[in-house]
């Protein structure tokens, strides 16, 4: 590239408004910090630079310079303006939770081995049955 001040091309900035922040968003973990998570963003937007400028020309600092301005400038913008106000990413972040598992995810706990005791048949209001109180019936008293 001849002149160090060309705007990248915009193809290559709608990819990093549309496709780098859910890309950002599934190798983000919600139990991170703040600043974990924005060290992986700023990692994220210096690999695609490097990437976008090695294959458009050689690359050389000033070039680079001005594609990594404009990727995390274009990146940070449109995650502030439309996927962060809008939930997607937040979404992304808890769908692809890999240390915690949501609710739904979690193993349903197996059943005991042995069954549970029975209680004695009864009919309703706890009343005994007629066999019981026939068995009542024949008992003598004291």
């Amino acid at each position: 590239m001849d002149d160090a001040n060309e705007l990248l091309d915009p193809n290559s900035m709608t990819f990093a408004f549309l496709v780098l922040p859910p890309v950002i968003a599934v190798i983000n973990q919600r139990t991170w910090s703040r600043e974990v998570r924005g060290t992986v963003a700023l990692a994220v937007c210096l690999v695609y630079s490097v990437l976008i400028t090695a294959l458009r020309s050689d690359v050389d600092w000033a070039e680079w310079r001005n594609v990594i301005l404009q990727v995390m400038i274009g990146t940070f913008g449109a995650y502030k303006l439309f996927w962060e106000p809008s939930n997607i990413s937040h979404r992304i972040e808890e769908a692809t939770d890999f240390t915690h598992p949501p609710e739904e995810a979690r193993p349903v706990p197996a059943p005991p081995a042995t069954p549970p005791a029975t209680p004695p048949s009864t009919t309703p209001n706890n009343a005994p049955s007629a066999r019981h109180r026939q068995d009542l019936d024949d008992e003598p008293w004291p």
